[in-house]
């Protein structure tokens, strides 16, 4: 059984959340084994699959976000034979940088033939075509461009797991819908989650000196994100509603920086 007939024989046993099509693992452990190792071990050729067949069984704007992958490895043990495979990593957030954009693939056309050229940029430098098929070199005129939004996390080890010693950190890269505001807003450091992801070498265009060397660290591609927190749900009742209004009437500045630490005395202002 293929991704094809996979998606298509249990397409109404998929969860559909908003925008996302979860494939539950032990689903796919248990009608095709081989399958489901394969997409553990190599997960690049059969995600592009997976992909192409969300698209046409429920149409554009799906993500595929996985339940059940069961294949955890900690931060401190991760190594060169663990690249390029799926995994669930879990630590605590300790940086969140700014969601910033990055240009993946730009495109050219050839002055002498007309033909467009396609460039993915794995540098912050652009990284123009070299020649055309037509045999010209150089000289190509940029007409257009796809970008992404780019994020990073630091993730730490817990250490409530470490024997005594140092806690090790790893770079977690997001991109697309994982920088989307209702998502990204909640990646707060000091939260604990799991991200199933693929580990990765750290590509140039993370790297300082913007260029492919021999020595790299890991980091990991994230794929989805889990809170390992109770997600606490802010209810407001009418009694709440109806003393927010009557503070409101009545010198609501005053009122709330004098309830404000009430054992410290003085400091008015500070407290304003």
């Amino acid at each position: 059984m293929d991704i094809k007939v996979f998606i298509e024989t249990y397409k109404k046993r998929l969860t559909r959340e908003k925008n996302s099509i979860i494939i539950d693992m032990n689903l796919l452990r248990d009608s095709n084994p081989k399958l489901a190792t394969n997409l553990i071990i190599n997960p690049d050729e059969l995600l592009g699959i997976i992909k192409e067949e969300i698209k046409y069984f429920f149409g554009e704007g799906y993500i595929v976000q996985f339940l059940n992958v069961n294949r955890y490895i900690e931060i401190n043990e991760i190594r060169a034979k663990n690249e390029n495979e799926l995994f669930i990593v879990k630590g605590i957030i300790k940086r969140v940088t700014k969601v910033l954009q990055r240009v993946s693939i730009l495109k050219f056309e050839c002055p002498s033939c007309g033909s467009v050229i396609p460039v993915n940029q794995f540098y912050r430098k652009i990284l123009n075509p070299k020649h055309c098929s037509c045999g010209r070199k150089g000289g190509f005129k940029k007409i257009s461009e796809i970008k992404e939004d780019i994020q990073e996390i630091n993730l730490e080890e817990d250490q409530d797991n470490l024997n005594g010693r140092q806690p090790k950190q790893i770079r977690v890269y997001l991109e697309d819908y994982l920088t989307e505001p209702n998502f990204s807003n909640k990646l707060q450091p000091g939260k604990k989650i799991e991200i199933v992801g693929i580990i990765r070498n750290l590509p140039p265009f993370m790297n300082k000196t913007d260029e492919e060397t021999n020595i790299s660290e890991f980091m990991i591609e994230a794929k989805s994100i889990n809170s390992l927190e109770d997600e606490e749900e802010l209810i407001i009742t009418s009694e709440d509603i109806k003393k927010i209004e009557e503070i409101s009437k009545n010198n609501p500045l005053q009122q709330l920086s004098g309830s404000l630490v009430p054992e410290v005395y003085g400091n008015k202002k500070v407290k304003e």
